[in-house]
């Protein structure tokens, strides 16, 4: 199902790109999709990396592709050759767009790199259901600004967030950095050390090497707003088809590369809702159905190694 929403309406027939799929991508080439693969690391790096992550089973080995353009995702208009830009159907990406440092750039990209009503299919970590929990949410001045700095890895106040406000999760006994939005205030608790924070903070200048951390922190109606927000602007023409979930820790947006500008009678109404959307969403913590459940226990289960893996690392996905 997750699979399914994420690829809707994209073909093997159609020329697409995933962003840092490692060993799990959604279109993969030996199926038979024309999908070329968009990650900081050559294969090699990602093999190395992955025989000596504990999280990772072996088997998974021959499901690493080969990576077509080695880079940042921020910068896929760079990374594409000219001459491919407005070729592509689609471009894909699964818990990535989070980790990157200048989204706006990136979209940018994503406009230049596909065709006409391309499709930007992501899945995004909901704060309510990741350890995020803690953290503020993410506002287009904090875009506007890693836009202005051309910012190319995360800075020092984010990192300091990551690290002195991370949450836990108490499920069935076992502590988890991944739940679901659905959950009762007295499971989750902060993990992070304040202290610890502060003096990597201290000590942190512009040279530092790499650290990555989640650059937005997101729920559906934050994410709408900033998409909404930046179209306003005239900083994206791209507009957000769908916006569905949350299911399990995550939620599914699929933008349109429609090229046209925003037209809104009052941009303060549409804000407006937002926000209210937005604290009506922080404020829900009712017990979903049964079969929702299930669904939650499921990606619960098959995304939580992953997090685990991607926690520890120092440059993952598309920094």
């Amino acid at each position: 199902m997750r699979r399914a929403k994420l690829l809707a309406a994209i073909t093997k027939e159609m020329r697409g790109i995933e962003i840092a799929p490692w060993f799990c991508p959604l279109a993969p080439k030996r199926e038979g999709y024309r999908c070329l693969s968009l990650d900081v690391f050559d294969k090699t790096t990602l093999l190395e990396r992955a025989k000596r992550d504990p999280n990772i089973s072996s088997d998974t080995l021959p499901s690493i592709e080969d990576v077509d353009f080695v880079g940042s995702a921020t910068d896929i208009a760079e990374l594409v050759p000219p001459e491919q830009h407005g070729t592509f159907d689609y471009i894909v990406s699964s818990h990535n767009f989070e980790h990157l440092p200048d989204p706006i750039s990136f979209l940018q990209g994503c406009e230049k790199v596909l065709k006409r009503n391309g499709i930007l299919s992501m899945a995004l970590p909901d704060a309510r259901g990741c350890f995020d929990f803690f953290r503020p949410y993410t506002t287009l001045a904090e875009w506007l600004t890693a836009l202005k700095e051309k910012r190319q890895k995360p800075n020092a106040q984010q990192i300091f967030q990551a690290r002195a406000y991370s949450a836990l999760f108490s499920d069935h006994g076992q502590e988890t950095w991944i739940l679901s939005p659905y959950h009762d205030l007295k499971r989750v608790k902060v993990d992070g050390s304040l202290r610890a924070a502060y003096d990597e903070w201290l000590s942190s200048s512009p040279q530092d090497k790499y650290e990555d951390v989640h650059c937005t922190v997101m729920t559906p109606a934050s994410f709408e707003m900033l998409i909404l927000e930046c179209r306003h602007l005239g900083l994206i023409s791209m507009e957000l088809e769908s916006i569905s979930g949350p299911c399990g820790c995550e939620f599914y947006v699929r933008l349109i590369n429609s090229g046209t500008p925003l037209e809104l009678s009052d941009i303060n109404e549409a804000r407006t809702d937002l926000m209210q959307k937005l604290l009506i969403e922080r404020s829900q913590r009712k017990r979903p159905p049964l079969r929702k459940m299930v669904a939650i226990r499921f990606i619960g289960r098959t995304v939580r190694g992953a997090a685990v893996s991607l926690w520890g690392t120092t440059r993952r996905a598309s920094g």
